[in-house]
């Protein structure tokens, strides 16, 4: 046991000490021994240190003997004070981060020291999500993340400041193309662009910026997509593309890719060098001579032997016995019928999306298609009713022409 007068003499030497470190502290020495001390020791015991704390130079900061009103004795409000060294982070940028623009500095960094780079109190998207949980709210069960929200934000936007709305480093589609280069390739080489693009909200019409449930970071899966567009005319100025939605609504057999979702198999969704960003060749016209490269669209899927072969048991079943009526439809020189004279390339009513009617100026041509269980029939403007038999050939002494020339 300490006795009475003995601690009395302890509580005066301690009281004696403190007394002359504030003297000093006074007299200029301030910081000195703040950390030094075992006082305020822990606040510098990290990998980071702040410049004017791995100095003891405290009295940057704090001046705790001065008489100022400010919490923990700072010498200005912490906004103000962090700008005095610092204000080259936000100088003349036309919106700042949240925290920045009310001096809440300490939201994202530790003022004294920290184990991360920059005195943050944390690293990467970790820290962002402390307060942009809806940006990382289920982002592991999306299908598809934005990589830079897995690595590092500051990929696309800036901390503190920026002259772009949120905070973005530059405008999509710019921003977008300093990584995906292939698709800025895509762009400026198109002959024919898909508006949203470049307009607007540019990539961000299609995509979600960091996460999404579909692939490629889309808004919606495929067609779904599309047709948040494409549910109405448009005047292109090359000419009008009809209502998909509508069309698909009305028709009752896709297409095989529509019926997928999958608009991408025959068009290219940022742009291309031919009509309607095609992936392949396709003729814009009624008539066209028959030529495989015409139609490397279609042949991405369909074989040539359908169309190219006169006599066939098995490359189509638009046949009357052995005789192809493909290939007699596109075999002539002058008027060798294209796809689109009896198909419609998204939809149809009719088994194989043949067309109920087809535009032929200002008349539309009846097809009057009828399938049967081995053939079928059709009633055109173009020529009397006809009809044809796979098994039992409607005219089986008809002649055959001979193979189609290759060009």
């Amino acid at each position: 046991m300490i006795s009475d007068p003995i601690r009395m003499i302890v509580v005066i030497l301690v009281s004696v000490s403190f007394s002359q470190n504030c003297v000093a502290q006074q007299a200029g020495k301030f910081g000195d021994d703040c950390t030094s001390s075992g006082c305020h020791g822990k606040l510098v015991a990290s990998r980071f240190v702040h410049a004017p704390a791995r100095a003891n130079q405290c009295d940057a900061c704090h001046q705790p003997l001065g008489g100022k009103s400010h919490r923990f004795e700072l010498t200005s409000d912490p906004g103000e004070l962090c700008m005095d060294c610092h204000d080259d982070l936000v100088e003349d940028l036309e919106f700042h981060h949240g925290p920045v623009a009310v001096g809440s500095c300490t939201s994202c960094h530790n003022p004294h020291a920290s184990d991360h780079d920059k005195l943050l109190i944390e690293t990467g998207p970790k820290l962002c999500a402390q307060c942009h949980e809806d940006v990382f709210e289920n982002i592991e069960d999306m299908k598809s993340v934005h990589q830079p929200v897995r690595g590092d934000c500051l990929g696309c936007h800036r901390a503190h400041g920026a002259d772009n709305k949120m905070l973005l480093t530059s405008t999509p589609p710019n921003l977008c193309f300093d990584c995906h280069d292939d698709v800025a390739d895509a762009v400026e080489d198109a002959t024919v662009s898909h508006a949203p693009v470049a307009h607007g909200r540019a990539c961000l019409n299609c995509h979600n910026p960091h996460a999404s449930d579909a692939a490629n970071l889309l808004l919606d899966d495929g067609a779904r997509l599309c047709l948040t567009c494409h549910d109405k005319s448009i005047d292109s100025g090359r000419g009008v593309i009809a209502n998909i939605a509508d069309r698909l609504a009305g028709h009752q057999n896709p297409h095989g890719p529509v019926g997928k979702n999958d608009c991408v198999s025959c068009h290219q969704p940022h742009g291309g060098e031919r009509a309607r960003f095609l992936t392949g060749t396709y003729p814009m016209k009624r008539y066209v001579a028959f030529d495989e490269e015409a139609y490397t669209l279609c042949f991405g899927c369909h074989e040539v032997e359908a169309f190219d072969d006169a006599d066939t048991d098995e490359a189509t079943g638009f046949r009357d016995g052995r005789r192809n009526l493909h290939f007699l439809h596109v075999s002539s020189e002058s008027k060798g019928r294209t796809c689109r004279f009896c198909h419609d390339a998204h939809a149809g009513n009719n088994a194989h999306q043949v067309t109920d009617s087809v535009a032929f100026g200002e008349w539309r041509i009846p097809i009057n298609y009828k399938a049967t269980e081995t053939g079928g029939s059709c009633a055109p403007g173009c020529h009397q009713p006809r009809r044809y038999d796979r098994e039992t050939p409607v005219d089986p002494n008809r002649k055959i022409p001979p193979k189609l020339p290759k060009p």
